[in-house]
């Protein structure tokens, strides 16, 4: 599954935390419609699990609202068919303190159909407040709703899964300084960074203020989305970045935040005095 970068905390999508066993398009409750189907019978999961290793770093953003593991956020994931008037969407519940369920489900607004797969994770402490998350799939129900006719299942399979479970990421702060002055910094990202408009009103994570455009930049074939904010500095300038850091492997089944987080400081500093 090719991930569309959706930073929670700038386009403000909430990541779907209760209980319900199905949703209409604006990601309500439906409960009532519980009896068109029943979960199916749990297929287990035999997979190697996915480590995220999290340093001590005081650029982190740690505990925002849309948080789901320690420091992780990941997004809601949402298509609409407008031909047949149908939705495709993939989406985070049932969450507890060792589990939660990443629910992939096709509908019309009212039935539909889904797979749900059972993840664990633990949160094993490094030092400072350094952390490694280990998530394991467990296994997996499928069901499907409708009073005449069945609707077909996503085409969600275990690796669109674990795709998905890689998406989990970080919100991160980068503060660089330049010789340069405020205006030809920024020109800087305007010249080596990818200008997006902000169509979707995304906003500052920590200020809350709305930009007009954010920045991308490539790492590792994905895109590193961002805030951009420069001030007068001393006899220079200084640029405050808010990035949702892309999830990458490091190595095999495992993203360590501190190889990006090390790699992206080195690219900003790149862009900013150049």
């Amino acid at each position: 599954m090719k991930r569309k970068l959706l930073t929670l905390t700038m386009v403000g999508v909430a990541v779907v935390l209760s209980g319900c066993d199905t949703m209409n398009q604006n990601g309500g409750s439906l409960g009532s419609l519980n009896f068109l189907s029943t979960d199916g019978e749990k297929k287990t999961i035999n997979t190697t699990p996915i480590k995220i290793k999290v340093p001590d770093d005081a650029g982190i953003l740690r505990k925002n609202s849309n948080t789901i593991v320690g420091d992780l956020i990941i997004p809601n994931l949402s298509v609409t068919h407008i031909p047949n008037a149908s939705y495709s969407r993939v989406f985070v519940e049932n969450k507890t303190d060792k589990d939660f369920v990443v629910h992939a489900r096709n509908d019309n607004g009212i039935a539909g159909s889904g797979i749900k797969y059972n993840i664990s994770y633990e949160m094993l402490p490094g030092k400072g407040n350094a952390y490694q998350v280990v998530l394991t799939p467990n296994f997996k129900t499928e069901y499907q709703q409708g009073l005449i006719g069945k609707f077909p299942l996503p085409n969600f399979t275990e690796e669109a899964m674990r795709e998905y479970l890689r998406a989990f990421s970080l919100i991160y702060k980068f503060e660089v300084d330049s010789k340069y002055n405020s205006e030809s910094t920024m020109a800087n990202f305007m010249r080596m960074a990818t200008v997006q408009p902000n169509t979707r009103g995304m906003a500052d994570p920590v200020t809350g203020k709305i930009f007009n455009q954010y920045f991308e930049t490539e790492y590792q074939g994905k895109a590193a989305g961002y805030f951009v904010e420069v001030f007068p500095y001393r006899d220079g300038s200084k640029a405050v970045i808010y990035m949702e850091l892309p999830t990458v492997e490091t190595s095999s089944n495992e993203v360590d935040f501190e190889i990006i987080i090390k790699d992206l400081k080195s690219e900003m500093d790149r862009i900013v005095n150049s």
